[in-house]
């Protein structure tokens, strides 16, 4: 029964790393940033793109309220950050791809 519909596995996210410089830079809170670190490591798999986990269960995972998830995607998609598709999944852009994940720390230590 590995692929069975009741033994299906959900992906959640194991950690979420804040970047302070980033998350100030953007005028992220706390939460936002970890509603949208959380979104793109649900969102970059190879058999499937976009994260479909529910906002709730973004929110339970997460311990907030459906209310922060909800206001952190609608933060994110307004700063550019996260796209949603026809069917409502999400993903973080190349934005937060290209300045939070692969942000070269070497520059800051640097002052670039």
């Amino acid at each position: 029964m590995p692929n069975s519909p009741e033994r299906r596995f959900k992906l959640k996210p194991r950690f979420s790393i804040i970047h302070h410089p980033l998350r100030v830079k953007f005028g992220l809170s706390f939460t936002t940033y970890a509603v949208i670190d959380s979104v793109h490591q649900l969102s970059h798999r190879p058999d499937h793109p976009w994260c479909t986990q529910s906002k709730a269960e973004i929110a339970n995972f997460l311990d907030i309220s459906d209310r922060q998830a909800f206001r952190a995607i609608k933060d994110g998609l307004d700063a550019g950050l996260l796209e949603k598709n026809d069917r409502g999944d999400l993903r973080s852009t190349n934005k937060w791809v290209e300045q939070v994940v692969l942000y070269d720390h070497s520059e800051r230590a640097q002052g670039r």
